[in-house]
């Protein structure tokens, strides 16, 4: 009986953890665990931002390939802004290239003036233009613009035709 007393005197004598160490290691654990989310969070932004400019490079690829082939009487031109954003879509051959990130479906629009232009970052525009810069409503066009919004910067960028006539 002796023995037992003593093993539970002693087990009564083992000390926890004060609510101050808790609270310590639960302010670091949050704060690690805070700058994982945060890094995984900016690596999936700059992943998306790479999609895009893939995406616009897919786009400007198989617009150059549409403006070898693609001839109206007085030569080779690129698709007008009077063409629809879905027929434009049509003419990329990889659909999921016309798809923005986060998107389900088309992103593709198509500039209605010249200049600069704003796309959300759901969005890619396409500017089809004259030689004198005018936006082209009608074919020939001889050259274009692309443009998508960076979600790590929020700035437009902006992508030339190979042909600039």
């Amino acid at each position: 009986m002796h023995s037992s007393i003593e093993t539970s005197s002693s087990l009564l004598s083992i000390r926890g953890f004060s609510i101050i160490e808790v609270t310590i290691v639960i302010t670091v654990l949050t704060v690690l665990v805070g700058l994982g989310l945060a890094t995984v969070a900016n690596y999936q932004v700059q992943a998306r931002d790479s999609e895009r400019a893939a995406d616009l490079e897919i786009i400007a690829q198989n617009l150059e390939r549409q403006y070898k082939t693609q001839s109206v009487a007085i030569g080779p031109t690129y698709p007008a802004s009077s063409t629809s954003a879905s027929a434009l879509a049509a003419l990329i051959n990889d659909s999921d290239a016309t798809i923005a990130p986060g998107q389900s479906s088309n992103s593709i629009v198509i500039a209605t003036t010249t200049g600069d232009q704003t796309p959300t970052i759901s969005q890619y525009m396409y500017q089809p233009l004259n030689v004198d810069d005018s936006l082209c409503t009608a074919t020939p066009c001889v050259r274009y613009k692309l443009f998508y919004r960076s979600e790590v910067s929020n700035a437009v960028i902006s992508k030339d035709s190979m042909r600039q006539q």
